[in-house]
Parts: structure tokens; C-alpha cells; sequence
């Protein structure tokens, strides 16, 4: 059995909001017992944010119900220039 995913395991759809209302949705308990992210992950920071490898706060965006972009500034810490990273899950 794979692992479930956060949008199976949460009620509604993605968690929508700015990434501080965010980060905590995949680091609680769901109905599934399961949380994704490990209280004490050393990538949430001091404002409760997800945060990359260049410890800047990751982008969320909403596409739909069931889709969301998620952006990294990469290591120049800007958005949307070449070095940048996209996931849409």
C-alpha cells in the first residue's frame, strides 16, 4: 500500500492560505493518523513557515480544489527567475 496523500487525508480539498496557514496541515494528525511533515522539522521556521534549502519561505498557490503549485525562489532567493523550482503535485 503506497503512502496516502495530503489531499486524501484532509476533508476538503488542499489547504488554501499564505504558507504559514498552510505548513500546518500537512504537520498535524489527520483522519488518517498520518502527519507529513515531523513536528521539529528543521525546514519550518521561526514565522512557521515552509521553507527551502536557501531557507526561503516556499510559494503556495491554488490552482483548483485539487491542484496546487508550490514554488521555491531557488539560490538567487528570487521568484520566478531560471533558477527557481516549480511542483504542481
Amino acid at each position: 500500500m503506497g503512502s496516502p496523500s495530503i489531499r486524501s487525508a484532509l476533508r476538503s480539498g488542499n489547504p488554501v492560505g499564505e504558507n504559514s496557514e498552510i505548513t500546518p496541515a500537512p504537520m498535524a494528525r489527520n483522519r488518517l493518523g498520518y502527519a507529513f511533515i515531523p513536528v521539529g522539522t528543521p525546514e519550518i521556521k521561526a514565522k512557521g513557515e515552509l521553507c527551502d534549502r536557501w531557507e526561503t519561505p516556499y510559494v503556495f498557490h491554488q490552482l483548483s480544489v485539487e491542484r496546487m503549485e508550490i514554488r521555491s525562489t531557488g539560490p538567487d532567493r528570487r521568484l520566478r527567475t531560471a533558477d527557481g523550482k516549480v511542483l504542481t503535485p
